[in-house]
């Protein structure tokens, strides 16, 4: 059986690096399918006396991956102080120029993946400097963080290993994702298992997504009679298979909560590890912003997915106090990005993958780890995305700007009970920059600049970044809270998930817009407030109640009580001189009458219509006192909208014909209420 996969190096240059490879790889796809030409000192894949040529040819034509290793020595000299890789009879040249040679005759059968091991510069200043025809084609993809010839005891350091092995993965992945075959291979699993061929229809399989952890497929429980999704792991080595093991189970805890993906089944044996969960019809948050909604959610929608996400989040945390998961071993940890999030495109409903909050790391808050981790990230994505550059930039950012500050900040970290608490804030205030706005945050953006200034990289969230007309400036000032960069300043604002998703709960679009309508106005005119608000108010009055035919009518009735409304409120006298104090009363009584409407209103969002309320007694005082007429509620109504529409349009900041449809909008919602109430129950006739 030919391999799949060919293995081009120089032994001088990378043997150790490539007899560790061959074996990490071996464990994921078998050794049938790895060609090198030397795997060990007593292991030759070409056995001694067989043309080098044909085999190697032949091994080259048969490969669908070719692997090309190049370390510091590459470009070593040979006797005769010429560099070896420009001499047209070198072999690692002649295997170069065939394999860039079938890559380029069959661009989507034959993948030419270059490795660098060792220096990063140094090897791509030696190869910028090799005149070797298709050397563009050996730039890299992938640099692998592998300790060099002479430094190879440092495998023997758990980090130094554990960072070469998450390389390792990664390319693996990536090879699986070229070779295609994953689907033909766990398809041939399922069928040749008794219980599993019975339980999934084979041949409802649908290849979903692909990292670097796992593969997603989709099919159809026969025996739930539901489609479900399969997460399968890539790896078949017995470490990552324990490291699922162990994050599934704690994942399972999580999967029944409100807002989390449900997983149905373990699969925890054999050959294949996978578990099954809950189908979303529907594409991930980042998908759906960057095609639907590229500058950001209407705030109805932002509202409700901050609060999905929010109680998820919440509900963790008190298992976490119940010590049903142990977040101070590393799980449940601020995973919260749009690319995890899966949005239900009927419901509208966001669900979270309990799986991305459980993946346990030891060492997240080492900065050599958060910076390898970006690396590997990136190169990752750079071979998934070979063909849209785009899509691969945008996810890269994604992991930037999510990237929590204290993971590179060693003077600003939590004490370990507060870790988790205070990076989920950070979270969800980010997502909430991200769904207002639709851009990524600023926090960080330059890779480059978070290696050398770390922490100092950091840009903080502003209020102009996040300013729109049509959300309520209490949910921005959230926003800006949740993303402090210092741990503690988060909790000096909100001390629980608790409080920050309650906080979330009590903004409400439209009253919150009236509010800050009315607070925007009071500022603006300052003491001179009353006065203007009177005198808009009436002239508004008079006119709706014209429309009403209120006023011919009311006209025609002698007693002050039965007149119109606008000229029992006058403020003049019989000569027409203006009574201050009148004038005043009038409009402290109208300014009292809107807190009262914004007080029922909040009342009556919240509990179900009850008596008594706030304006119990003022429908009663109206009834029997004032006498009010049925007919007056509605032009009083509609004026007062209109005075407070017009006087939120007299600030500079607020005049946008939109804005001004979002403030009217607001302020008939919010009073609406009260005034059916008042004419209901505070009617004289």
């Amino acid at each position: 059986m030919s391999a799949n996969i060919f293995i081009s190096y120089r032994r001088d240059d990378s043997q150790l690096f490539c007899n560790y490879l061959s074996q990490s790889l071996a464990q994921r796809f078998g050794s049938q399918e790895i060609f090198l030409d030397k795997k060990l000192e007593d292991e030759d894949s070409i056995p001694p006396g067989s043309p080098l040529e044909s085999k190697i040819r032949f091994a080259l034509d048969a490969a669908k991956i070719i692997l090309v290793v190049i370390g510091e020595n590459w470009d070593v000299l040979d006797k005769n102080k010429n560099k070896r890789i420009t001499l047209k009879d070198d072999w690692v040249r002649k295997e170069i120029e065939y394999a860039l040679t079938r890559a380029k005759k069959e661009p989507d059968q034959v993948h030419v993946i270059p490795i660098w091991v060792g220096d990063y510069q140094k090897i791509q200043e030696m190869i910028d400097h090799t005149p070797l025809p298709g050397i563009e084609g050996i730039k890299s993809n992938v640099y692998l963080n592998f300790p060099n010839e002479h430094n190879v005891d440092l495998l023997q350091s758990d980090g130094a290993k554990a960072c070469v092995n998450s390389n390792i993965e990664a390319l693996a992945a990536t090879i699986e994702h070229y070779l295609g075959d994953i689907q033909s291979l766990f398809k041939f699993f399922l069928e040749n298992d008794e219980y599993l061929s019975k339980k999934y229809d084979v041949q409802k399989l649908e290849f979903l997504d692909q990292g670097s952890i796992s593969t997603l497929f989709k099919t159809f429980d026969n025996y739930s009679k539901r489609d479900v999704v399969l997460k399968v792991l890539n790896s078949k080595s017995e470490e990552i298979k324990n490291k699922f093991d162990r994050s599934a189970r704690v994942a399972v805890k999580l999967s029944d909560l409100p807002h989390f993906m449900t997983i149905y089944d373990l699969h925890l044996e054999g050959d294949y590890y996978f578990y099954s969960q809950q189908y979303i019809d529907g594409r991930n948050l980042r998908k759906v912003l960057r095609s639907d909604y590229p500058q950001g959610f209407n705030f109805s929608l932002i509202h409700k997915i901050m609060l999905n996400v929010g109680e998820a989040i919440l509900h963790t945390h008190q298992l976490v106090g119940k010590s049903q998961i142990q977040a101070s071993l590393g799980y449940v940890f601020c995973n919260i990005k749009p690319s995890n999030l899966m949005f239900d495109q009927v419901t509208q409903e966001v669900f979270l993958s309990p799986f991305n909050l459980c993946l346990k790391d030891d060492n997240f808050f080492s900065k050599e780890s958060v910076f390898k981790e970006l690396e590997q990230k990136r190169k990752e994505l750079e071979l998934k995305q070979k063909n849209d550059c785009a899509e691969c930039e945008d996810l890269f950012f994604e992991e930037l700007s999510y990237l929590l500050p204290e993971r590179v900040d060693d003077d600003r970290r939590p004490a370990p009970s507060d870790i988790y608490k205070l990076a989920d804030l950070y979270m969800l205030g980010l997502l909430g920059f991200e769904l207002l706005t639709g851009q990524h945050p600023p926090t960080f953006q330059d890779f480059e600049k978070l290696k050398s200034a770390q922490a100092n990289a950091y840009q903080e969230i502003t209020a102009a970044s996040i300013s729109r007309g049509d959300v309520p400036k209490t949910f921005q000032d959230i926003i800006i809270n949740l993303t402090k960069r210092k741990p503690f300043d988060r909790q000096a604002s909100y001390c629980k998930v608790e409080d920050a998703v309650r906080t979330f709960k009590n903004v409400n679009y439209f009253l919150n817009l009236a509010q800050e309508s009315y607070k925007s106005c009071l500022d603006r005119c300052g003491d001179e407030f009353e006065q203007e608000f009177i005198e808009i108010f009436l002239d508004k009055l008079e006119y709706y109640e014209k429309q009403e035919n209120y006023y011919e009518s009311a006209c025609k009735r002698r007693k002050k009580k039965e007149q119109p409304a606008h000229l029992q409120l006058s403020f003049k006298n019989k000569n027409g001189v203006v009574d201050e104090k009148k004038k005043m009363k009038h409009a402290k009584t109208l300014k009292e009458s809107i807190l009262f409407l914004f007080a029922y209103f909040e009342q009556s969002e919240r509990f179900v219509a009850q008596e008594p309320n706030i304006l119990t007694r003022v429908a009663s005082s109206h009834r029997t006192q004032h006498k009010i007429s049925s007919g007056l509620y509605t032009p009083f109504k509609k004026a007062l909208i209109d005075t407070m529409v017009t006087l939120d349009y007299m600030n500079p900041n607020s005049q946008k014909s939109s804005r001004r449809l979002k403030i009217e909008e607001a302020w008939k919602h919010v009073v609406e209420g009260g005034f059916e109430y008042m004419e209901k129950h505070g009617s004289y006739m």
